[in-house]
């Protein structure tokens, strides 16, 4: 029992020094907030002029079939959308689409998740 207590007495500055470093970056990060990224619109929700900027299309594989794709893969898929939006200036999003393409490769399967939508900006 007393080469254990030693040998943690040993290790315990470097976890805690490792346990402050996890704590202190995880809180410095900042996030960005979803009310800043430009919102995705359906076409009747346009009631103002506008000027389309970019077609905008992001995509993502992921191992394993597409029924296994969960509803974070999808919110991945329309908050990407936004960030890109977002990185040309636009204002909002319309005509957002998603897309899953199933894949066999020998035994694996892998799908790909393929956002497309179009960038505007309002007069």
């Amino acid at each position: 029992m007393g080469r254990f207590c030693d040998g943690w007495k040993q290790g315990l500055p470097a976890l805690l020094l490792f346990c402050a470093f996890v704590l202190t970056c995880g809180c410095a990060m900042t996030t960005r907030h979803q009310e800043e990224l430009p919102p995705l619109l359906a076409q009747d929700e346009l009631l103002r002029p506008h000027q389309t900027i970019a077609t905008i299309e992001v995509h993502r594989g992921s191992f394993g079939s597409s029924w296994e794709l969960t509803p974070a893969d999808y919110n991945w898929a329309h908050r990407a959308l936004r960030e890109e939006a977002e990185k040309i200036g636009a204002e909002a999003v319309v005509l957002s689409e998603i897309r899953v393409e199933q894949q066999q490769y020998i035994v694996f399967p892998s799908s790909e998740i393929r956002a497309k939508g179009i960038a505007i900006k309002f007069r």
